[in-house]
């Protein structure tokens, strides 16, 4: 009988462990979902050649509301009974759409407006994710590490050198947190929302026409948040 009652034991124990090492593994995801993405700026200044004075900008930056979409992959290991540890990798290799910048000079007194359009590229995230098991199929886990991305800022038609692009890196942080599914084997659903924030850079543009060159330089940074949903697989 005592023989009986530790083979079934056993039994669950082994079934309970087999279950918990459903999340082990390495995995690949493609996840589709929605973005905003924030640009600002502060100390913007431009002189001109021949002029001493240093003048203030303005600038009203409109927000980024796209499409989006991530390729990840990782790998998560199992630290006691229902929590794992996981390292990654996300990936947006297409660009975003265009937002618009207002930029106002403070020139004496006399206000002058121009314009230009920023985007973002070569998004990617490298972070760990702590995670818990939730039941056999169930997995509900974090994200916080390394983010970088490109932005773009085009010069509008009102500007000295309409269309000059310049681009910075970005280097910063996300924060996220997300759910797997599985439904069967080893194919697996998901969600997540993420937080990105990138530090300010300095900025400096110099424009030139035929009578005169600005420069425009100060702090510019980027910031937005997302959600995904998706389709993965467990290795």
């Amino acid at each position: 009988m005592n023989k009986i009652l530790f083979s079934i034991l056993l039994a669950l124990f082994s079934n309970q462990l087999l279950a918990q090492s459903t999340f082990e593994g390495g995995f690949a995801q493609i996840g589709v979902g929605y973005q905003s993405l924030s640009g600002s700026s502060n100390s913007l200044t431009e002189t001109f050649t021949g002029d001493p004075t240093t003048y203030p900008v303005t600038a009203n930056i409109s927000k980024i509301n796209t499409f989006t979409q991530a390729l990840s992959a990782g790998y998560f290991s199992r630290l006691d009974s229902n929590l794992y540890l996981g390292l990654g990798v996300d990936y947006n290799p297409v660009n975003t759409s265009s937002a618009n910048e207002t930029q106002l000079l403070d020139y004496s007194g006399v206000i002058g407006t121009s314009h230009a359009s920023y985007k973002t590229s070569n998004f990617y995230n490298i972070y760990i994710s702590p995670a818990y098991a939730i039941g056999d199929k169930g997995l509900a886990y974090l994200k916080l590490g390394y983010s970088s991305t490109k932005l773009k800022l085009t010069a509008g038609s009102d500007t000295i050198s309409p269309g000059q692009v310049s681009a910075y890196n970005l280097n910063g942080y996300i924060l996220g947190a997300g759910y797997k599914q599985y439904f069967s084997g080893n194919v697996y659903g998901f969600f997540e929302g993420n937080f990105n924030k990138y530090q300010n850079v300095n900025a400096a543009t110099t424009a030139c026409n035929i009578s005169y060159c600005g420069t425009m330089g100060g702090k510019i940074g980027l910031s937005s948040y997302s959600f995904l949903t998706g389709i993965g697989y467990k290795f």
